[in-house]
């Protein structure tokens, strides 16, 4: 997610895990931040295939909402692997290092993983906010466009990524590390803003009485909110360097990042936390892969109905 300068001593390679400079204590910390990074992205790795599983399984989940869940936890699955699989490559193959340009290349793309992480989560309950606005011409024209929509955010990232690779090869250092971070904290603020600002409407309208949406609206805010903390933690230690640290404080700031990156990491969890208390048939699909004993008590039935159109609902 965050990519440290080159070594001091070796300009044009840039040193896994944050840039921390070799010896004991290094590999130390590398060693204690795999045994707890590693099973927390493999629980997170889990659930996001849960959720694509009953997603893709089941009628019940075939509505805009949950393909943007669906797209949230394809997304979050590429952003979690790749990053551990490039430290550890670099660990493992390339003695910690590669060339700079190279390893600034991969973090822009992972970078923009992550961005589309946060469109696709806060999709989740625009699109609900789109079906209480809109008239049914227009609601009639989204329900047919919106694949649209969600397939354009892959083709758009992967131009932006295009270009930001160019910077990554280029001479002007002081920025081809940090512009996807710069997008992709744009893109959170203005996500963060507009569901804020939805939340803060429903208190005074009608939007009130809409259940899905405020629903939607708790299980997107508190899931964003577990990114928040990385989002804020590295802008902070982007501008630490701008303003020229010193090495050893700036080592600080760098083992403190995993702190805000864990919170991140379990951004899935929080998810389906909040889908399973709010969300019914979300309830009613983990039960019917984890609560055997309950399959009697439980209609799950259910779950082979596909919901009713926006336009009924309105």
């Amino acid at each position: 997610m965050y990519v440290n300068q080159s070594s001091v001593h070796h300009p044009d390679l840039s040193n896994a895990h944050h840039g921390l400079h070799e010896g004991e204590t290094t590999r130390t910390f590398r060693l204690a931040t795999f045994i707890i990074s590693i099973p927390l992205c493999l629980l997170a790795i889990l659930i996001d295939l849960l959720l694509i599983f009953v997603i893709l399984k089941y009628k019940a989940f075939k509505s805009r909402g949950n393909y943007y869940i669906l797209h949230f936890a394809i997304c979050n699955v590429v952003f979690l692997a790749a990053e551990h699989v490039l430290h550890l490559s670099m660990d493992l193959f390339f003695g910690g290092s590669i060339e700079v340009q190279y390893y600034c290349t991969f973090i822009q793309m992972e970078n923009y993983f992550l961005d589309m992480c946060v469109i696709f989560l806060a999709g989740y309950a625009l699109d609900e906010y789109i079906v209480m606005i809109s008239s049914d011409y227009f609601l009639y024209m989204y329900k047919n466009g919106f694949r649209y929509v969600l397939g354009a955010v892959y083709p758009v990232h992967f131009i932006l990524s295009f270009i930001v690779t160019s910077v990554c090869f280029s001479n002007i250092y002081d920025i081809r590390f940090h512009v996807s971070f710069i997008f992709v904290t744009v893109v959170y603020v203005v996500c963060m803003a507009v569901l804020i600002k939805i939340r803060y409407d429903c208190r005074k309208s009608f939007f009130n009485k809409n259940q899905n949406l405020v629903q939607s609206l708790h299980v997107t805010l508190f899931a964003m909110l577990f990114l928040l903390p990385v989002i804020f933690y590295y802008n902070v230690l982007n501008l630490a360097e701008k303003i020229v640290v010193a090495d050893s404080d700036m080592e600080v700031l760098r083992v403190i990042a995993v702190v805000p990156e864990y919170l991140a990491y379990a951004t899935s969890m929080a998810l389906i936390y909040k889908l399973y208390k709010h969300k019914k048939f979300y309830k009613l699909a983990v039960c019917k892969v984890f609560c055997k004993a309950k399959s009697n008590e439980l209609d799950f039935t259910r779950l082979d109905v596909l919901p009713p159109t926006d336009i009924e609902n309105k």
